[in-house]
């Protein structure tokens, strides 16, 4: 009997680590993408060479490629409209060309 418990609890922990995330990691993602665009600074370089050139969308699909969430997901965006309001268009974008 006592085998059976434990190997029942074993498989409801492995189950329960293994669900959707929630929306702590979708806020861990969008303030690691908020850093990683504030760390961006081709534009402003670019600015003072002469160059006019919007590089949002290059550096925005350069900073999310390695997000662990689903970045399609409604929460995703939520949390960047919560945490770093200045990048929903930027996302918006980016899931209009995927």
């Amino acid at each position: 009997m006592k085998k059976i418990s434990l190997v029942i609890g074993g498989l409801a922990l492995t189950l329960a680590s293994c669900g959707e995330p929630g929306k702590a990691e979708f806020d861990a993602v969008a303030v690691e993408l908020c850093d990683c665009m504030a760390d961006k600074g081709v534009d402003s370089e670019m600015a003072d060479l002469g160059f006019e050139l919007d590089l949002t969308s290059l550096e925005y699909s350069i900073c999310i490629k390695d997000a662990d969430v689903d970045v399609q997901d409604a929460q995703m965006s939520a949390s960047i409209a919560e945490k770093c309001p200045d990048l929903i268009d930027a996302h918006a974008d980016y899931l209009d060309g995927i």
